[in-house]
């Protein structure tokens, strides 16, 4: 009778034996292969630019435009004050280690009935669950959070949470902000700043897509998009009736991206 995963997992944690420090580190090519399936997880890592790091800091070079650079000229205007450049930086990584300490004992292997295979299902369903917790602290990070037990705000089991700042936490404290002024954030507004994205750049990158998804999953029968709250840039339009702005707005940015 097969063992069900709950049933897995806690055989092999009634039965984990802690190796000495000097064995047990995943070879190269399995780590390739553990690093592999805990982005095939983690749905939003798919969509960022990962970096394979060998030591605890990397520098990375950067080159940008970040800004409209064309212009109008008429024929024979001299141009050669108006030259332009890419702007250059650098980032610099840091990592944060996060282990993930588990070993099953001989006598674990032999007992259950998939043998040297339960080593197998029991390392997949820990990638699995390793990954969904590295994009919990990716979104969710924060370093003000009580790490000590002693302390008081403690929380258990946000231990993993306090070690870095994640994304939440970073677009609170130190993002680019739109004030839309207390009004809804609408429609238009979307298609506005995929516009953006598209004219610098970005219609084609691969996190483009599923915003122009959601966009599309807005569109009526007819081809149209419907006003959301009312514009703030074309008043005379009516809530949740067809929008002449925003269906261009829309059409503009298919167009760009293709």
């Amino acid at each position: 009778m097969a063992l069900s995963n709950g049933e897995l997992l806690a055989k092999a944690e009634s039965a984990l034996v802690t190796g000495d420090i000097t064995y047990g580190f995943l070879s190269p090519e399995q780590a390739k292969r553990f690093i592999r399936q805990m982005f095939d997880v983690a749905r939003t890592t798919q969509i960022c630019r990962t970096v394979a790091m060998s030591g605890d800091r990397r520098n990375i070079d950067k080159i940008g435009i970040g800004s409209r650079i064309a212009r109008i000229v008429d024929e024979n205007e001299d141009v050669s004050d108006y030259t332009k450049k890419p702007s250059f930086g650098r980032v610099e990584l840091d990592t944060v280690k996060v282990a993930l300490p588990w070993e099953l004992s001989e006598e674990t292997l032999e007992d259950t009935i998939e043998n040297r295979n339960f080593e197998e299902t029991i390392a997949a369903m820990m990638t699995t669950q390793f990954g969904l917790d590295l994009e919990d602290l990716y979104w969710n990070g924060d370093t003000s959070l009580v790490g000590d037990p002693e302390e008081s705000g403690y929380v258990e089991g946000n231990e993993l949470l306090y070690g870095l700042d994640g994304w939440l936490k970073q677009l609170d404290s130190g993002s680019h902000i739109v004030d839309l002024e207390g009004a809804a954030l609408d429609k238009g507004d979307l298609f506005s700043a995929l516009k953006a994205l598209a004219a610098n750049g970005y219609a084609h990158d691969s996190r483009f897509a599923p915003l122009l998804d959601l966009a599309l999953s807005r569109q009526d029968g007819e081809g149209r998009w419907l006003c959301g709250s009312v514009s703030r840039t074309w008043p005379i339009e009516q809530r949740s009736r067809p929008s002449k702005w925003v269906t261009l707005d829309a059409l503009r940015v298919l167009k760009t991206a293709g």
